[in-house]
């Protein structure tokens, strides 16, 4: 015996919340149907989705989530260690310059610090690479050819 498989339907402004959330869709098609509904297509899908179900059956579009970051004044200009980074700093290429040039790893047993100018062993012991991209020692044995004349 074949089973019939439901067709899903048409994303239309007819449709009710329950359908809506029943089905999967792009998140594409949902911004499509918030146009139409004159609704915010802006979010997450989730928060998309939830905000169109809502309409669909009738309710006001639920308010925006609280967990999404409001992003204030960026960091700008000279850094240094008393630099508070604000709530939703971004990580960006000056911040990330400032850590690599300030920061160093420090070993955990003797509290030295280990940079990637410290010697093979201590940045092999603590997994740092060189400068090559390559960890120092791991290297492929050499194999020189020379001719036998």
């Amino acid at each position: 015996m074949s089973e019939a498989r439901e067709q899903r339907p048409d994303l239309v402004p007819t449709l009710t919340g329950a359908e809506l959330v029943r089905w999967y869709w792009l998140k594409s098609e949902l911004i499509g149907l918030a146009r139409v509904l004159e609704v915010s297509g802006s979010g997450s899908k989730e928060e998309l989705t939830a905000r169109l179900a809502a309409v669909l059956d009738g309710y006001p579009p639920p308010p925006r989530s609280s967990a999404a970051v409001q992003l204030g004044d960026q960091l700008s200009g000279d850094l240094s260690a008393a630099t508070l980074i604000p709530p939703g700093q971004r990580s960006s290429q000056e911040l990330r310059a400032w850590f690599r040039a300030h920061m160093a790893r420090r070993s955990a047993s003797t509290g030295t610090c280990v940079t990637s100018s410290s010697p093979p062993t201590a940045r092999r012991r603590w997994g740092m690479r060189s400068r090559t991209g390559r960890q120092p020692g791991m290297d492929p044995p050499r194999t020189s050819i020379r001719s036998s004349s």
